[in-house]
């Protein structure tokens, strides 16, 4: 009995999430080549040609067993135009403009209105970048009705309502808006059905179709509208935020990637630079010192001890060209020169003019490693030594 209990529970919970789901309202018809769709599902961006048109469509069937549905839509752009209504067509013009064909209803940016294909153009007044549109289907009175909230006025927005268009309450109906031109943007901010307002709220209609008759029960729609736009803008940033994380967590990521390329870089250049070095030390004739350039005297020194002296390349290449040093003076030098070429250290000072005078008298230790007559001391004995010798 528990278990038929459970099973009979979830499925009623499965039944009514199924139910919840069919009640929203999203765009989920267009060609994914040609649009692109952001946060929700309910805002839409036109990405082909200048001069496409493309339609988009909604997941809500809309019959005659719909009483009241409100859709309320932000143009953040309009491209060349934009067309906001409902379509019998089950989605058949996704790559076409949807109002132009019989069984629909429209409103255009134009301020035109279309009715079963049919275009009157005076029906109402444009709409642009930043405003509000909202469309009202009325399935007892088979009426859709279309308001304009414009923001651009001195002392706030202006809300406009007009006539209601006579459609048939025989078929079914998606709602649509068709984008022309790349870049056109439009975003369904609210949809609300039946029990979210009263009838007298949505009706109000003046004979010139200019003003609802009851300003304050407009002015409760344009609150609430207002009210859901801002839970949806921040739903909206929200996700902004979240994408915003993931991006800067995959630019670490590339940086880290990055450094770690940049560091195996830094050590495959340091090995060919020492084969390099390798390499010219290997040419070079250790019985012709007299005759090397300085670059070569600096390439011998460099190899010794396996790279002891590498600290001092820089200030050896810099003083040997300030003073002309070449092969032919190595037979002079002694450790003041040898200071005076920036190595400071004391027993560096003493094997490397050890080496230099091996190197002149021939004494080769190897095939072409001069080792000094006296062994490296150690950091007490190179101390002791500065003190008793006193060479500086």
């Amino acid at each position: 009995h528990f278990g038929l209990h459970y099973f009979a529970i979830s499925l009623i919970s499965t039944y009514w999430i199924i139910v919840q789901y069919q009640e929203m309202e999203y765009f989920n018809k267009f060609d994914t080549n040609k649009i692109t769709i952001r946060p929700n599902k309910k805002k839409i961006i036109h990405k082909g040609h200048r001069a496409d048109y493309r339609s988009i469509y909604g997941s809500f069937e809309i019959d005659s067993n719909c009483n009241k549905l409100i859709w309320v839509f932000k143009i953040h752009k309009i491209g060349e135009s934009v067309s906001i209504g409902i379509d019998s067509s089950n989605g058949q013009y996704i790559n076409s403009y949807f109002y132009r064909k019989k069984g629909t209803y429209a409103y255009e940016a134009s301020g035109s209105a279309w009715n079963n294909g049919v275009e009157n153009k005076k029906y109402g007044d444009k709409y642009g970048k930043d405003d509000t549109v909202t469309m009202i289907y009325n399935g007892s009175e088979s009426t859709l009705t279309f308001t304009r909230e414009s923001k651009k006025f001195m002392g706030g927005s202006k809300m406009k309502t007009y006539e209601p268009m006579k459609i048939s309450n025989k078929k079914k109906y998606h709602i649509c808006v068709c984008l022309y031109g790349k870049g056109g943007t439009v975003e369904l901010t609210d949809f609300i059905k039946d029990s979210d307002y009263d009838d007298e709220k949505t009706k109000g209609i003046s004979d010139e179709g200019s003003a609802p008759q009851n300003d304050k029960d407009q002015e409760i729609i344009s609150l609430k509208t207002e009210n859901r736009q801002l839970r949806q803008e921040i739903l909206s940033l929200r996700q902004d935020m979240k994408e915003l994380e993931q991006r800067m967590a995959n630019t670490t990521r590339r940086n880290t990637a990055l450094e770690d390329e940049q560091k195996q870089l830094v050590l495959q250049n340091e090995t060919l630079r020492v084969e390099i070095q390798t390499l010219r030390v290997s040419s070079i004739d250790m019985n012709d010192y007299q005759n090397w350039e300085a670059k070569q005297i600096i390439s011998w020194i460099m190899s010794l001890e396996n790279g002891r002296f590498k600290q001092y390349e820089q200030t050896l290449t810099e003083s040997f060209k300030e003073e002309g040093i070449d092969g032919a003076c190595l037979k002079e030098i002694d450790k003041g020169d040898i200071k005076g070429w920036g190595v400071v250290k004391f027993n560096d000072k003493k094997d490397l003019a050890q080496y230099i005078t091996n190197l002149v008298s021939q004494q080769m230790n190897g095939n072409e490693t001069l080792i000094p007559t006296t062994s490296v001391t150690s950091d007490i004995e190179e101390a002791e030594g500065a003190q008793v010798s006193g060479y500086h």
